[in-house]
């Protein structure tokens, strides 16, 4: 039996059975935790940012009343140790956008295939080849921001930080939640990595830096060593001057 209420903007949702479940190892956590937020928030929320941890997921939205603010939604799923989910808001966030147009970094709710997760997970997981037993520890979800050769938003993408004891990593998808890339510099593979032998993985490091910087003809050199692939770009910047940018680390820049 459920039942749920809301009192001056917090919806309280109650569930027997699942005082440990987490969201982000719990499929159907989650996917209550989401329509519970939305009601919260109004009909089709605009989005900056998700963020999935284990007892709590963190929606940044646009407020409805007032579009040029963002306000913070939190949803937990339980309290000590009741399992109960908890909607709570909104929270005034103070802006720090790489691309100062706020319309450019939204997303809408829908666009995100929440259903995909568990999918997801698996693969992400699988895809780092982590030698101890590793688990998603947590998730995001936003636009991606390129930095040169000026601040722009990209596509929605997810990022999944996965740890062991001795390792971690970060895997990226899209919206749909197809891995398009992931950050495995921190992981035992990456340090006996030999490129020449898995030639596959030049190619994902050509496209990972292809999502980093874009389509346009910027390239100027590629290097390519057992362990990493570096390339050399055109782009001018003050602060970085030539833009190096490296693999197995994915190559995006700061801030993204």
């Amino acid at each position: 039996m459920k039942f749920a209420f809301t009192l001056t903007g917090v919806v309280f949702m109650f569930g027997w059975g699942s005082a440990q479940a987490s969201f982000v190892d719990d499929g159907t956590e989650l996917s209550k935790a989401i329509p519970a937020i939305r009601s919260a928030i109004g009909n089709r929320p605009r989005i900056l940012r998700i963020e999935v941890e284990p007892n709590v997921v963190i929606v940044e939205a646009q407020d409805q009343n007032n579009l040029t603010h963002v306000n913070r939604w939190r949803c937990v799923n339980h309290i000590g140790i009741i399992p109960i989910q908890w909607v709570f808001g909104p929270e005034p966030v103070d802006l720090q956008l790489l691309d100062p147009d706020l319309e450019a970094n939204l997303f809408d709710l829908d666009a995100v295939a929440f259903s995909a997760t568990a999918k997801l997970e698996k693969a992400a997981v699988e895809r780092t080849h982590i030698q101890d037993r590793a688990v998603v520890t947590r998730m995001e979800v936003a636009r991606q921001t390129f930095i040169l050769p000026k601040p722009t938003t990209g596509d929605v993408r997810w990022t999944l930080h996965i740890t062991s004891g001795r390792e971690h990593a970060d895997v990226f998808a899209n919206a749909q939640g197809d891995i398009i890339g992931a950050d495995l510099s921190d992981t035992q593979r990456a340090k006996t990595l030999n490129l020449f032998k898995e030639p596959e993985l030049i190619v994902d490091a050509a496209a990972t830096f292809r999502s980093a910087v874009g389509a346009d003809p910027v390239l100027t050199a590629v290097g390519i060593s057992a362990q990493s692939v570096g390339f050399l770009t055109n782009i001018a910047d003050n602060r970085l001057g030539k833009l190096g940018a490296g693999w197995p680390r994915s190559p995006t820049l700061p801030g993204t």
